[in-house]
């Protein structure tokens, strides 16, 4: 029973996650979400641009070689979006997503093969072409994943 609760409530922050990135009106804030989702949904988590659209994001995604990342980009700004990532406090560099709102989300797998308990950094921010250096909005965090 314990289980299926999990899931359930898991199932139902997912959806108003998806609902606080679609309509901010409603009072939630994203930090607020993320802070929810990551502990309900175990070790996965997303960072969003600080603009106040939100039109960055980039998810972290706990899988068997020890996480990915998927980029998006949620508004048709002329803007890209570039995520920065980091193991243990190692720099592991940077991947660019400048499909637009129309195109496809990026995937990145930085980390060869990671297990055991490690921290993640994560870094997304808005810019203009994947060599910018003058990256705006950026939003971050660090998790523990066990």
């Amino acid at each position: 029973m314990r289980n299926l609760l999990t899931v359930l409530l898991g199932i139902w922050v997912t959806g108003c996650t998806a609902e606080t990135a679609a309509d901010p009106a409603d009072g939630d804030t994203a930090a607020e979400t993320l802070d929810v989702t990551a502990a309900i949904t175990s070790n996965n988590f997303t960072v969003r641009t600080i603009d106040s659209r939100g039109c960055g994001s980039a998810d972290f995604v706990d899988d068997s070689s020890g996480g990915h990342f998927v980029i998006h980009d949620l508004c048709g700004d002329g803007h890209g979006v570039e995520a920065y990532a980091w193991l243990d406090g190692s720099y592991y560099g940077g991947k660019y997503n400048g499909n637009g709102l129309a195109g496809a989300p990026v995937s990145w797998d930085p980390f060869v093969f990671v297990s055991g308990q490690y921290n993640v950094g994560l870094k997304v921010c808005l810019v203009d072409g994947a060599s910018d250096p003058t990256a705006s909005s950026c939003g971050s965090a660090t998790r523990t994943v066990n």
